[in-house]
């Protein structure tokens, strides 16, 4: 509910599997969602077979849910053993659910002809080219030439630490200075005028901002790890209301 207040319409749900219900209320709210395969090291044959199985069963259990629109086989990089096996991960969703885009390395290994490159922008055998960036946004260019939008997969990672509601005390991690509540809404709201001009050159088409909430260690959520709000939420909606209503006016 607190995405929709504060105007967000997705969730990248990253690296984690939720339960069922989790998805039944992103169908009822009208979330969309992208899912996220959790990593794995990959090493060997025998876990990259234990990653095939594991995957095809999150997409047999979840492909119902209309609230979910994209797959991520991997993300930056993380057990990306290989070119081939990148593209046999993307081949096997693409057959279990044709229906759906499927990002095959969300800011992860680069490809250059048949051979990888580690970088923080994926984009070699699905439908997407994504780049991760901190802290602010940027974009990558879609390949017009293999109908490949281009999206940012994270940016942001705002740093504001409300003492007495962190997982671990001391020990927050983020991509900015500590902002305070006044700070993080300006920051963020500079960060959506930025988005604007994305979308009009070089033609960015969906963002992921990091991160609705803390987690862990990670301190740069709008709300704290016991979700309480860290930033002024109609601020934060207001500057997405204005970039939404923004992307209404291209044309394509």
């Amino acid at each position: 509910i607190a995405h929709k207040q504060m105007g967000f319409n997705r969730v990248r749900k990253h690296v984690k599997v939720e339960p069922r219900r989790w998805y039944y209320h992103c169908d009822k709210l009208g979330i969309l969602v992208w899912q996220d395969m959790p990593s794995a090291d990959n090493h060997d044959d025998e876990q990259r077979q234990q990653y095939a199985v594991e995957l095809t069963r999150l997409v047999l259990t979840h492909r119902n849910h209309p609230s979910i629109i994209q797959w991520e086989t991997f993300n930056e990089g993380w057990g990306q053993s290989s070119s081939q096996f990148t593209k046999q991960m993307v081949d096997l969703v693409q057959r279990l659910d044709p229906y759906r885009l499927v990002d095959d390395a969300s800011g992860g290994h680069a490809c250059i002809g048949s051979k990888h490159q580690l970088g923080a922008q994926g984009g070699c055998y699905g439908n997407l080219v994504d780049l991760h960036q901190y802290s602010g946004p940027g974009s990558p260019k879609p390949d017009v030439s293999r109908n490949m939008a281009a999206v940012l997969g994270e940016f942001g990672g705002i740093l504001s630490v409300m003492n007495d509601h962190q997982w671990y005390p001391g020990h927050c991690h983020a991509y900015t200075p500590d902002q305070n509540s006044t700070q993080f809404g300006d920051l963020y709201t500079n960060y959506m005028k930025s988005m604007t001009k994305l979308k009009a050159s070089p033609g960015l088409s969906a963002s992921v901002y990091t991160q609705i909430t803390d987690v862990e260690t990670e301190c740069n959520g709008m709300m704290t790890y016991d979700r309480i709000m860290k930033t002024d939420s109609k601020k934060i909606k207001v500057a997405n209301d204005l970039m939404n209503a923004d992307s209404k006016k291209i044309k394509v």
